[in-house]
């Protein structure tokens, strides 16, 4: 039994290794998030006219690879991101290049665009690219929830997160 335990973790470590997705592989499970690369989700916004939540990540990034485990996993935020962003994922470390329309970039080139320090970090961008802005650090289930509904329902544009907040946590308590 421990053998095999210990064979399986071998096994996550070597494919994490061979494909640089610590997402995919985190806990043994995928996400469930429909992840896209920059480019095509920057293509996929503007189409579909859905904000984007970019996930800036690396594959020895152990808090990243908690959100991959607790936050990703969570069913309301799945849906939530799914329904209405499109999902990138961004290897600080990677050189895979990405095709865009001024030139290619490497993701870790978006990373340095993005002026990244640490990870994770989440960065939201409007659908045709504008950027809202970034969360850095790890986010626990519920304060994801909220960041999502607040950049959905465009809250950004009225008022200040604490606001929002404030105003969501009134209404759930009156009801």
């Amino acid at each position: 039994m421990h053998n095999r335990k210990l064979v399986s973790i071998l096994l996550l470590f070597i494919l994490v290794g061979a494909f640089g997705k610590p997402m995919a592989f985190a806990g043994g499970k995928t996400s469930g998030i429909n992840w896209v690369k920059y480019d095509v989700a920057l293509e996929q916004a503007k189409k579909h006219k859905k904000h984007i939540m970019i996930d800036f990540t690396t594959t020895w990034c152990g808090w990243c690879k908690k959100m991959a485990a607790t936050t990703y996993q969570d069913t309301q935020v799945v849906n939530t991101i799914n329904r209405d962003f499109v999902a990138a994922m961004v290897d600080g470390d990677s050189y895979n290049v990405l095709k865009m329309k001024d030139g290619d970039v490497t993701e870790k080139g978006i990373t340095v665009q993005y002026q990244v320090s640490g990870y994770p970090t989440t960065w939201f961008l409007e659908p045709d690219g504008t950027k809202i802005a970034p969360a850095p650090g790890y986010i626990e289930t519920q304060a994801m929830m909220y960041i999502l509904n607040f950049v959905r329902t465009n809250a950004n544009e009225k008022m200040s997160f604490k606001e929002f907040v404030e105003n969501q946590t009134l209404k759930a308590g009156s009801k």
